[in-house]
C-alpha cells in the first residue's frame, strides 16, 4: 500500500495498536501534508508516533479523545510551520498536563520554554481532588473529618438548628495523603448547591457518592425503590458526570451501617446496586436515542461504560457511626493515595510562584486580573492562570462578562457569599439577622428594625429581595455587595435589579413560598403556548430556578409587574401576560403569553423570542439538556380542550439545534382564516385566525 505525496489533508480513524503502526511507517512519504487527525477513542498509544516529527510542513495536528495519551513531545514545536495543536478529551495527558494542551499551541510552548529553562528537575506532583456529594444529613462531613484526624469522627447534625455543621453550598478541606495535600470539596445536599459542581469540579477529581443507609431505606418504604435510589445516588452522580464527562469511577460510601441489621443492611445494599445499574441502562438509552443528532453529546467516559459496573467492588466502603473503624479509614485512605498517583503531573518550577503569589494574598477575598498580569507579565496568555484554574486552586470565569475581571482564590468566601442568601437554613438564618439588626441610614432614609423584618419578611414569602436587605446581607462579609451579587447573577442564581420604587429589588424565585397553579387564561385574553419537555438525563431542580432567572431577566423596566414563584413566574405588561411554570417531576416547561387581540401579532413574536432565549439558557446552564418542544392550538385552549391529541409532537421540532425548533414560528401575515377541527359551533368549519388554529390540523 502506498501514499501520494500530494495528499494535504489525512484522517487516520480509530484503529488498534497493532494496524497503527502500518499507517505511521507510511506518514514519512507525505511530504506535502499539512492537516494530519489521529484522534478517535480506540487508537491506543502513550506518546506520540516518533514518525509524526519528520512531517515537517505539518500546519494542524488533531489528538482528539485519545484516552491512553500521557505525553507529547518538545520535537513537535520543531515543526515550523505547526500552528495548532487540538487536544481535546485527552484527559492522561501529564507531560504537558492535560490542562495545559487543552488550551492549544500557545501554552504548549510555553510549558516546554519554562522547562528549558530552569536548572532544577520539574517537579513531578499529583494535581486531583475529590468531590464528596450526596443528600443532606448523609454523613458527608462526618467522613471528610475522619479522614482528616485519621480516626471515625462525628460531626453534630441537628436539621432545624443554626448552629450545626451542615455544609454551606461546599467547603474545602485538606487531607494529608503520603506527604502531600489532597484537597476535598464537601458540597451542600440542598438541592440549590447541585449548581456548584458545574462552577468549580474538573475532570481531574475523585467523585465520592455518600449514601446514608438509614434513610435510604426509610425511602423506599416512603417513595419505592426507584424513587429513592435517584433522590439518594443517581441524581448526583448523573448531574455530576454531565457538568464533567471524563471522570472516573465513583468511590460509593455506605454509612449508618450500625441503624439496620445485617439482613436489612444486605438487602438495602443488593437492592441499591441493582436498581442504580438498571436506571443507569435505561437512562444512557434515552440519552442515546435523543442526543444521536446531537453535536453536544456528552462523552461520559466511565458513566456511560455498559460494559462496567458504575461501582467496583474495591470502590464500596461500609461505615457505621461506630468511632472504632480505623481499618476502614485506612483502607479508603490508601483507595484516595493509589487514585491520587494515577494522576502525577511534570510541573515546571517557575509555576509554583502562581501559587504562591495568591497564598501571599490569602487575607482579600479575591484578586483583580490586571494585578495578576502586571505581577506575571511574561506569562503573556494566562497560560499558569488558566492551569491554576483548571486543576481547582483558583476559580476565574473567564468567558463571563460580569465576572472575567476577578480571580476568586478564597474559595470558602465565594461559597459564603452564596450562603448569605440562599443557606437551606434561611429561614431562622433571618430571624437571627432581624434579632441582631442595627437601624441605618440607606439613601438618604432611616431603616429600622421593624422595617427591615418587614422587607425580610416580604423576601422570604415571595422571593423579592430589596437592596436595603442585599446590603445588610454583606455587612459583615468580606465580599463587597456590588461584587457579591454580580457573582449571583452571573451564576444565574437572581435578577435585578428591578427598577421599582422606592428602592430597586432583585428576584429569587427559588426562595418565594408562592405557587403558580395552572396556565389557563383569563375568559378575554388568548393563550399563545408551548411546553419544552425535558427527556434523556432529567435535569436537576436547580435547572428550572436558573431558567425562570433567564425568563424574569427579559422584563426588568418599570412597566413590568413580576410575581416570582417556586415553580415559575407570572409577568403583567400591559394587557399582556407572559408565564413560565415548571415541574421538577415531570421535566416539563411551559411558556405561555395571554394577549388581546389587538396585540396578537407583538405577542406571538415576543414567544417566539422567549422560546429562543429560554432554548440557548437550557442549553448553557444544562449541558445535558434534550427536549421536545409541544405547541398548542389557541382556539382550542379558548374552547377548554386539553386533550393529548390537542398538542403536537412532531420529529421536525425535536432538538438539537435552535434553527429547527424555530421553523414552525413563521411571522404573523395578518388574518388568515382557517376551520379548527374542533369547534363544533358549525359543524367544525368556524372560521379562526391562522395562527390561533397552529398546530391543530
Amino acid at each position: 500500500m502506498s501514499f501520494s505525496t500530494e495528499i494535504m489533508h489525512l484522517q487516520v480513524f480509530p484503529h488498534s495498536l497493532t494496524n497503527f503502526p502500518f499507517f505511521c511507517n507510511r506518514f514519512s512519504d507525505l511530504k506535502n501534508l499539512r492537516d494530519l487527525d489521529i484522534g478517535g477513542l480506540r487508537n491506543y498509544f502513550q506518546a506520540i508516533p516518533a514518525v509524526i516529527f519528520s512531517l515537517q510542513g505539518l500546519k494542524r495536528l488533531a489528538l482528539t479523545d485519545l484516552i491512553t495519551l500521557e505525553t507529547l513531545d518538545s520535537r513537535l514545536l520543531k515543526l515550523k510551520e505547526l500552528i495548532s495543536i487540538v487536544c481535546h478529551n485527552c484527559h492522561t495527558l501529564q507531560s504537558p498536563p492535560s490542562q495545559v494542551c487543552a488550551q492549544g499551541l500557545h501554552a504548549i510552548q510555553k510549558y516546554y520554554k519554562d522547562l528549558e529553562e530552569q536548572s532544577e528537575p520539574p517537579l513531578i506532583i499529583p494535581v486531583i481532588s475529590c468531590a464528596v456529594i450526596g443528600s443532606t444529613m448523609a454523613g458527608k462531613t462526618s467522613l471528610i473529618e475522619s479522614l482528616k484526624k485519621k480516626k471515625r469522627t462525628l460531626t453534630y447534625r441537628e436539621p432545624l438548628s443554626v448552629t450545626d455543621d451542615t455544609t454551606e453550598v461546599f467547603k474545602v478541606n485538606e487531607i494529608e495523603i503520603d506527604g502531600s495535600k489532597l484537597k476535598c470539596f464537601d458540597f451542600g445536599g440542598n438541592d440549590v448547591y447541585h449548581l456548584a459542581y458545574q462552577f468549580t469540579i474538573r475532570n481531574n477529581y475523585i467523585p465520592v457518592i455518600v449514601v446514608n443507609m438509614e434513610r435510604y431505606s426509610e425511602m423506599c418504604s416512603l417513595h419505592g425503590v426507584v424513587q429513592a435510589t435517584k433522590l439518594s445516588c443517581l441524581n448526583y452522580l448523573s448531574h455530576l458526570y454531565i457538568s464533567c464527562p471524563g471522570l472516573g469511577a465513583p468511590i460509593l460510601v455506605l454509612t449508618h451501617r450500625d441503624c439496620l441489621s445485617s439482613t436489612e443492611f444486605t438487602e438495602s445494599k443488593e437492592q441499591l446496586l441493582t436498581t442504580i445499574e438498571s436506571l443507569r441502562k435505561a437512562m444512557l438509552e434515552e440519552e442515546a436515542q435523543y442526543s444521536k443528532n446531537s453535536s453536544n453529546f456528552c462523552k461520559m467516559a466511565h458513566f456511560s461504560n455498559k460494559a462496567k459496573s458504575l461501582f467496583n467492588i474495591s470502590d464500596i466502603f461500609i461505615f457505621s457511626n461506630d468511632l472504632n473503624e480505623s481499618s476502614n479509614i485506612q483502607s479508603l485512605t490508601q483507595k484516595l493515595e493509589h487514585r491520587s498517583k494515577s494522576h502525577l503531573q511534570v510541573i515546571p518550577n517557575i509555576w509554583n510562584e502562581i501559587e504562591s503569589f495568591f497564598d501571599a494574598n490569602s487575607e482579600i477575598a479575591f484578586i483583580l486580573i490586571t494585578d495578576v498580569k502586571e505581577a506575571f507579565p511574561d506569562d503573556e496568555n494566562l497560560v499558569m492562570l488558566r492551569y491554576m484554574h483548571d486543576i481547582g486552586k483558583v476559580l476565574w470565569f473567564e468567558r463571563d462578562k460580569l465576572l472575567c475581571q476577578y480571580v476568586f482564590h478564597r474559595m470558602d468566601l465565594v461559597t459564603k457569599a452564596i450562603a448569605q442568601i440562599f443557606h437551606h437554613k434561611n429561614t431562622d438564618m433571618w430571624q437571627n439577622r432581624i434579632a441582631k439588626f442595627q437601624p441605618f441610614h440607606f439613601q438618604g432614609k432611616w431603616v429600622s428594625t421593624e422595617k427591615y423584618g418587614d422587607l425580610v419578611q416580604r423576601f422570604l414569602k415571595s422571593g423579592v429581595l430589596d437592596e436595603v436587605v442585599l446590603q445588610s446581607a454583606y455587612f459583615e462579609s468580606d465580599f463587597p455587595s456590588q461584587t457579591a451579587i454580580t457573582l449571583l447573577k452571573a451564576f444565574n442564581l437572581v435578577c435585578g435589579p428591578i427598577h421599582t420604587s422606592p428602592r430597586h429589588t432583585y428576584i429569587i424565585p427559588a426562595l418565594s413560598t408562592d405557587r403558580i397553579e395552572e396556565t389557563s387564561s383569563c375568559s378575554d385574553l388568548i393563550p399563545l403556548r408551548a411546553s419544552f419537555v425535558f427527556v434523556g438525563l432529567p435535569p436537576p431542580p436547580y435547572v428550572f430556578h436558573l431558567l425562570t432567572v433567564a425568563f424574569i431577566s427579559q422584563f426588568s423596566g418599570p412597566e413590568f409587574k413580576i410575581r416570582a414563584a417556586s415553580n415559575g413566574a407570572v409577568i403583567h405588561h400591559g394587557e399582556t401576560i407572559s408565564r413560565i411554570i415548571h415541574s421538577n417531576t415531570s421535566c416539563e416547561l411551559t411558556i405561555q403569553v395571554d394577549t388581546s387581540v389587538s396585540n396578537l401579532e407583538s405577542s406571538w413574536r415576543l414567544l417566539k423570542k422567549t422560546l429562543s432565549h429560554i432554548l440557548q439558557s437550557s442549553q448553557g446552564t444544562w449541558v445535558g439538556a434534550r427536549f421536545i418542544c409541544k405547541f398548542f392550538c389557541a382556539h382550542c385552549l379558548l374552547l377548554g380542550i386539553d386533550r393529548p391529541d390537542v398538542d403536537v409532537d412532531p420529529d421536525w421540532v425535536q432538538m438539537p439545534n435552535e434553527k429547527e425548533v424555530l421553523e414552525w414560528a413563521t411571522e404573523f401575515h395578518g388574518v388568515e382564516p382557517v376551520p379548527c377541527c374542533n369547534d363544533n359551533t358549525n359543524g367544525g368549519q368556524l372560521k379562526v385566525l391562522k395562527p390561533l388554529r397552529f398546530p391543530c390540523e
